[in-house]
């Protein structure tokens, strides 16, 4: 009976080591919601895989405070600061820290919806030929929202 006391005790109380940090950032503000949503469905899924997931702040994976995650998740990060999509395949990579992006286009736009002008070279550096990209998300009309969205080449550079 102790054993299973401490067992509940320390999986909810001591400080876990997590399998997953799921990031949120301030420019996905106009997109809260489809954030949410998303982020919520992939939290769910992952601790009913037995995983312990948490959630951080852009500002914690640029000071490397993300603890000992296996795993960085980006869903619905299409929007990102300059920089950002650099600074994850060079910096937290390096710490053998895996990404998993779930979006249309990750790091497109930044928190403006203008595009970054870094975005086809960091595309480029990671095997992804991105040619006339254009993607525009219309405002919801009648509980529903059109996406336009272009084809992309993607080729896996390892």
């Amino acid at each position: 009976m102790f054993q299973m006391v401490y067992q509940y005790y320390s999986y909810f109380y001591d400080s876990p080591a997590y399998d997953v940090a799921i990031v949120y950032s301030n420019t996905l503000d106009a997109i809260r919601m489809r954030f949410h949503a998303q982020a919520i469905g992939m939290y769910n899924a992952l601790s009913r895989l037995g995983l312990r997931t948490t959630f951080v702040t852009m500002s914690q994976v640029r000071a490397k405070t993300i603890g000992s995650v296996k795993v960085l998740a980006l869903p619905r990060n299409e929007r990102l600061s300059s920089g950002d999509v650099n600074f994850i395949m060079t910096q937290i990579t390096s710490m053998g820290v895996h990404i998993y992006a779930e979006c249309d286009l990750p790091g497109y736009t930044d928190k403006y919806v203008s595009k970054l002008s870094d975005f086809t070279t960091q595309m480029t550096s990671m095997g992804i030929t991105v040619n006339q990209v254009s993607a525009f998300e219309s405002p919801s009309y009648d509980y529903s929202t059109r996406i336009d969205r272009v084809a992309i080449q993607v080729t896996p550079s390892t």
